[in-house]
């Protein structure tokens, strides 16, 4: 029966059961108690600011006497004074008057009500007296007054305002007396009935702790019961839990109540189904795009697939050399098992250094550095790091050509060439309705491909524009080639030729291209016979180096027919 009732009813039962017992215990001890709290708080909220009005009547009324035995000492000045404190004192008695009309209303307990019923009369009293007094002190005030302007004349007078003012002031000083001696008398009765109120919510708060003990061992009992068919279903759950925590996505837990733990086993069970079908989707998907993409898109939902964001990347073009050539003399599983080595071995040195393979056009790779996927901000420094390795795996590719192709003779060259580019680029989803790519758009893009493109003419491996050389220059050695106007973009673009990382270039590979840039800036100057020394001086290095001889040409063919007056020194590329 047990088995089919919820964890909320089983444990609402019990607590009804348990919470019944104590119920009328705690209720009745929390009437008395807060019987004798309110009828203390009432009694306490008109005594305590009674008997501060009261000090306060009691002190301006000395006050006022003073006021008058320096009038009569002829001090100036205090007629005011009196009217001030006389209005103090009014102000104050009728307060108290407010204050006890309040507190009678308020006080639920008959003995403090009668207590505070016999201080009503005394302070009516002593508004009455305090008028008679000020009345009495006006008036001496004003033989006072008279006095001084007709000198002598009224001393007879006064003296008997002065007895008559002193039978009121004691008048009204026996008024005060009494008054506190009231307040006293209340407070004391007061306290005697709050602590007899007290004693008796103490005797109910000991009968309800004994029903409350009942219930808490009763509750002991019942609750070891129905926590122990509760465990031992939630243990199982933790474990298999800790089972896909720690990758295990082939556990089971079979619970058959049908509280909610048997409804969260059956929800942990469609969970684990879930994750085993994510978890093969990830690791197919993952093969296709950069698990970074495909996480973002079947995980956290950070990435909104159709939003497009404008980032600063760094975009990677490779693509091998004759190609083309390569793959007329194989057959289609010999070009085949080529491509997919070659790939294998070109975009390990990517991934390492943290970036995102765009596509596989044939044997060109895409790929790019930046936010949202890499967050560093050595993006660039990254992209070149992988365009120096890959060209390391190239040669490791190259040994391994015989076992790749199964031929031992006439074995294709293999040569990649690579161009990077740093800038603004749109990065989003870009398709149709009905396909869509994740990918990165932009005149970046378009520059990395010319470049890529453009070693074909400068016979090098490696170009980068300088944006990408200015992000790196402490990092990596390089060669300025060329200012090149590139098909389709207005502004020429400054390119260099990647050499190495700082202290793992050769000293005669530095040395050749500090000639070489010397040679380039008198070129530009048009100073061809100061280019031409420098440009042989580099020659003499290395006589196999392609931008020498290129610049070695161009400098004689300028010399032999010199270029117009508005020559800029950009070479531009008719290819794309």
């Amino acid at each position: 029966m047990l088995r089919n009732l919820s964890i909320g009813r089983k444990i609402t039962g019990l607590s009804v059961i348990l919470l019944s017992v104590m119920l009328a215990g705690s209720i009745y001890s929390y009437i008395q108690t807060n019987r004798a709290h309110s009828a203390s708080a009432d009694l306490t909220a008109t005594l305590m600011p009674l008997a501060v009005r009261l000090n306060t009547i009691e002190k301006n009324a000395l006050v006022q006497a003073l006021v008058l035995e320096r009038a009569i000492r002829h001090t100036t000045g205090e007629a005011a004074r009196f009217r001030e404190l006389n209005v103090e004192i009014e102000s104050e008695v009728k307060a108290a008057q407010e204050s006890m009309k309040a507190g009678l209303a308020a006080v639920s307990d008959v003995d403090d009500a009668v207590q505070l019923a016999r201080i009503e009369p005394d302070l009516e009293a002593l508004r009455r007296d305090h008028a008679i007094y000020a009345e009495a002190g006006f008036r001496l005030l004003d033989a006072l007054a008279a006095e001084a302007s007709v000198k002598g004349s009224g001393q007879k007078g006064i003296r008997l305002l002065e007895e008559l003012l002193a039978a009121h002031e004691d008048r009204q000083n026996e008024t005060i007396d009494r008054l506190l001696q009231r307040l006293d008398a209340a407070e004391i009765s007061g306290s005697a009935n709050l602590s007899r109120r007290e004693d008796l919510a103490y005797a109910v708060a000991a009968e309800s702790l004994g029903l409350a003990t009942i219930a808490f061992l009763a509750g002991i009992v019942l609750s070891a019961l129905v926590t122990r068919r509760l465990v031992r279903p939630v243990r199982a759950l933790i474990a298999g839990a800790d089972e896909v925590t720690r990758g295990n996505l082939d556990v089971s837990v079979e619970i058959d109540t049908r509280d909610e733990v048997g409804q969260l086993s059956r929800a942990f069970q469609k969970m684990v189904v879930e994750l085993r079908s994510k978890a093969r989707i990830r690791e197919t998907f993952g093969k296709y795009l950069d698990p970074r993409v495909v996480e973002r898109l079947l995980g956290d939902g950070k990435l909104d697939p159709g939003a497009g964001e404008k980032r600063v990347m760094t975009v990677f073009f490779s693509d091998l050399q004759g190609f083309s050539r390569i793959s007329e003399s194989l057959t289609a599983a010999g070009l085949v098992n080529l491509i997919n080595s070659y790939l294998t071995l070109a975009s390990e040195p990517i991934v390492r250094n943290e970036g995102v393979i765009d596509k596989y056009i044939g044997d060109s790779i895409m790929a790019f550095w930046g936010p949202p996927f890499y967050s560093g901000g050595d993006f660039a420094r990254r992209a070149c790091l992988a365009a120096l390795a890959q060209h390391q795996q190239l040669a490791e590719l190259k040994r391994n050509l015989p076992d790749i192709l199964g031929i031992r003779r006439n074995l294709p060259e293999m040569q990649a060439r690579i161009g990077l580019c740093t800038g603004e680029l749109i990065v989003g989803s870009i398709g149709s309705n009905i396909s869509k790519s994740f990918t990165v758009m932009g005149d970046t893009v378009n520059t990395a491909s010319r470049l890529e493109s453009a070693n074909k003419q400068f016979g090098t491996r490696i170009l980068m524009d300088s944006v990408t050389f200015d992000m790196v220059r402490g990092d990596m050695e390089a060669r300025e080639l060329d200012l090149l106007g590139v098909a389709g973009k207005d502004d020429p673009v400054r390119i260099y030729e990647l050499l190495g990382e700082k202290g793992k270039v050769e000293t005669a590979r530095l040395e050749l291209r500090d000639a070489f840039e010397a040679g380039l800036k008198a070129y530009r100057k048009r100073d061809w016979d100061m280019a031409e020394r420098f440009l042989v001086a580099a020659e003499a290095i290395d006589a196999e180096d392609k931008p020498v001889a290129l610049y070695l040409e161009r400098v004689r063919a300028y010399r032999a027919t010199p270029p117009d007056g508005g020559w800029d020194g950009v070479w531009r590329l008719t290819e794309k």
